[in-house]
């Protein structure tokens, strides 16, 4: 380990000083911005808007389908078609007839089921279900509607369909919410229509503006009533508040607010939510000074000149096991360090290490004898013996894993027949600019 030789490392102040002019960029302050920005809230446009109560009932009166349902009725009929066998005449007479019959006190689903044209309602003795305005023709619905009372009959009547007996069997009133139930949620609604209708205004304006003199957010703030306001420092990983925002911190870094001074284009931060910024302090990256990071570049230098001091000693004991043909157990009781066995490491056995395992597997197979190497592994180095390599077995690789691979390899060529296409098509195509439609 390279921390064993750290405390024999001496480091002086000419060492300290020489680093730090070497490698100065590894040692400079955090660049950070500051910005002063205008801010465009829907949320923030028409808060205590006053809203008479003459507007809210017009609002109520408009959407009222949304708050009350309408009246509804359930119904019965017979339907009497006009037919080969029976014309309008007879059809009509037949209608009247069975109108008599109800009257006298007839049953209507019997007579439905006897008679009816209808055959989806016949068997339900002539029930139609529940009825909304709108859900039949005028001509049905009109009478139906007349009718006061559950069990009072309307027609005979004519429809496109025939001629139908009415029976009205049941009356729902309209449900729902009052005008003073629905008052608060209708003056939401209504604030939030003029907060969009404002901020669609606002927004206009504001590009309009900024386009018109991007070296100020006065004009803005003046012509729209806005605050100018400000940010606290922050750096390329973002701040607080609207510093928080990618896109903003996109902005102020950019070259066209940060170095040419000139406000951002207005930046969508959500729903009717806009600002334009602009740079108004700027810290640069500057070194920092030497006695503020002097320890820890004395701490740097120790830790390499460790690592490069075990790197020497790594190799010094290899070339005994050449000199004196030890073998690595031998060496490593003499030496007082450990020695490991890895029987069987892949490309997968991530606990050694990626660099190590990146070394390892680029180390050429031994041939007849194992052979010696040195290597980095992590804060250390290792003197190791490559004593087998065991070519993979493609018979043994799991049905996911090649699939995997094939699609790996799918992809490839894909790419690769694709950039050629593209080549081809650059070389081979004529391409013609006619500058005067441009």
């Amino acid at each position: 380990p390279g921390t064993d030789f750290e405390d024999e490392v001496e480091v002086s102040e000419e060492d300290i000083e020489r680093f730090y002019e070497e490698n100065q960029s590894d040692y400079l302050t955090t660049e950070r911005v500051a910005l002063e920005y205008v801010e465009i809230d829907a949320e923030a446009l028409v808060p205590d808007t006053e809203v008479s109560e003459e507007e809210l009932r017009r609002q109520y009166d408009a959407a009222q389908a949304r708050y009350i349902s309408p009246e509804r009725r359930r119904a019965s009929h017979i339907l009497l078609e006009v037919t080969d066998e029976r014309d309008e005449e007879e059809t009509e007479a037949l209608a009247n007839e069975l109108k008599e019959r109800l009257e006298e006190g007839e049953d209507f689903a019997e007579l439905a089921e006897e008679y009816s044209d209808d055959v989806a309602s016949r068997r339900q003795g002539g029930e139609i279900g529940m009825l909304e305005p709108g859900d039949m023709v005028s001509s049905f619905e009109t009478p139906l509607y007349n009718l006061r009372a559950p069990g009072d009959l309307a027609g005979p009547v004519e429809t496109g369909y025939g001629w139908h007996i009415i029976r009205l069997d049941e009356i729902r009133e309209p449900e729902g919410m009052s005008f003073e139930e629905a008052r608060d949620e209708i003056l939401e609604e209504y604030r939030e229509e003029q907060a969009e209708r404002l901020f669609v205004e606002f927004s206009d304006r504001m590009i309009d503006l900024v386009y018109a003199d991007p070296t100020s957010l006065e004009p803005v703030a003046d012509d729209l009533g806005l605050e100018i306001r400000r940010t606290e420092l922050f750096d390329r990983s973002g701040g607080e508040g609207i510093a928080a925002d990618r896109e903003v911190i996109d902005a102020a870094f950019s070259d066209l607010v940060l170095l040419e001074g000139s406000t951002s284009d207005p930046i969508d931060l959500g729903r009717n939510h806009m600002v334009a910024v602009r740079v108004v302090e700027h810290e640069p990256a500057e070194p920092r000074p030497l006695e503020t990071v002097a320890e820890e570049i004395r701490e740097r230098i120790k830790r390499q000149r460790g690592m490069e001091m075990a790197e020497e000693r790594a190799r010094e004991l290899m070339a005994r096991v050449h000199d004196e043909g030890l073998d690595l157990e031998a060496l490593a009781e003499e030496s007082g360090y450990e020695l490991a066995t890895e029987d069987a490491v892949t490309r997968q056995s991530f606990q050694l290490g990626s660099d190590f395992l990146q070394g390892l597997f680029r180390l050429p197979a031994p041939e007849d004898e194992s052979t010696m190497h040195v290597m980095r592994k992590g804060g250390a180095w290792v003197v190791m013996s490559l004593e087998e390599v065991r070519p993979g077995d493609p018979l043994l690789v799991q049905d996911q894993l090649k699939d995997s691979i094939r699609q790996q390899l799918q992809f490839g060529y894909t790419g690769y027949e694709f950039a050629g296409l593209m080549e081809y098509l650059r070389d081979e195509s004529r391409i013609r600019i006619v500058e005067d439609r441009l």
